[in-house]
Formats: C-alpha cells, structure tokens, sequence
C-alpha cells in the first residue's frame, strides 16, 4: 500500500466531498492558503473520526507529529512540498485540477479513504482553516506532545499511533 498514492486519493476524495456539499474548496490563490494546512487538518479529522476500521487508517498514515498549527502526518506533509520539486506540477495546482495520480490504490484502501472522509462531521468543512487548527488544539494526542516538544525548546515531536486511536472527534463538536 502506497502512502503516497493513498494520500492523493484522500485528497481528491476531500474535494469531492466538498463539491458535494456545495462549499468550495479553498486552494493556492486563496489568503488561507487551505490547500496544506487545512489538509493536514482535515486528514486529521478523517483519521479521528472513523470508527469503522481506525486501525486500518493508522496503519496507512503513521507518522504524526505535534506542531504549533496542530498535528500533522509528516510523510503526506512531505508529499505536498516534494511535488515543488517534482516534473508532474505544483501539489496544489494539480490538485485544483484533480490530476494527482491515483492509479494503483485498490478497492480495500478506496473503501476505507471514502468512509473516513464520510465519517468527518459535515459542519467540519464549513470552518476556515485557522478554526480547524484551533479545533485540532482540542485533542490531547496534539497538546501533551506539544508540550512536550516546548519543554525541550523544540517545535514538533511525534504522537504515537496509539495516542490517536484513543483520540474521538467529539472533542472538537462539545
């Protein structure tokens, strides 16, 4: 299972989702700039959400660390700054333009990715990018460990799957 390829499906399920409910998703020429930072939020809240197979989900996406803008999975971080460098085009316009490459993601990871996306509280994509990361301040995987990262004068350190999966997305709704 590719990470990468995995990740690029979330994203165009994300906008799709969007598109759904008639909001727009706000990309590279927008002052929010949602197009990394609300991701990493979003993907957040995808991976909180589900209840159906949370595991699973983790198992694709790993590597989390708290940051001072919330907690974000470093690969899939890593994945949009690396396509700047890349010959396939800018992350955030190719995403605008739904060309991200996806060929090779099979119906078990299809499945999953959707019902995570299906899974985030609809009122979560009304919210602008900064509201999602104060919402994403609310969880305890992301506070102790930020702590944890200014404590020893540094601005990230990793959150264990574990503290995740512990993780309910009825802390950012109450």
């Amino acid at each position: 299972m590719s990470k990468e390829l995995s990740f690029n499906y979330f994203c165009d399920v994300l906008i799709s989702r969007y598109d759904e409910l008639w909001l727009e998703f706000v990309y590279k020429d927008s002052s929010e700039r949602f197009w990394r930072l609300g991701i990493m939020k979003m993907l957040f809240f995808a991976v909180v959400s589900e209840t159906w197979n949370k595991t699973k989900l983790l198992e694709i996406f790993n590597n989390w660390s708290a940051l001072p803008n919330g907690p974000v999975e470093l690969d899939c971080y890593n994945f949009i700054r690396d396509y700047s460098f890349s010959t396939d085009g800018d992350f955030e316009e190719l995403l605008h333009k739904r060309k991200l490459k996806t060929v090779g993601i099979w119906g078990d990871e299809i499945a999953l990715i959707k019902k995570a996306i299906e899974s985030i509280p609809t009122i979560l994509f009304t919210k602008k990018t900064f509201e999602l990361v104060e919402l994403s301040h609310r969880y305890k995987s992301w506070r102790d460990n930020f702590q944890i990262a200014l404590s020893h004068n540094s601005r990230a350190h990793t959150i264990k799957v574990e503290e995740i999966k512990n993780e309910s997305i009825l802390e950012v709704l109450f």
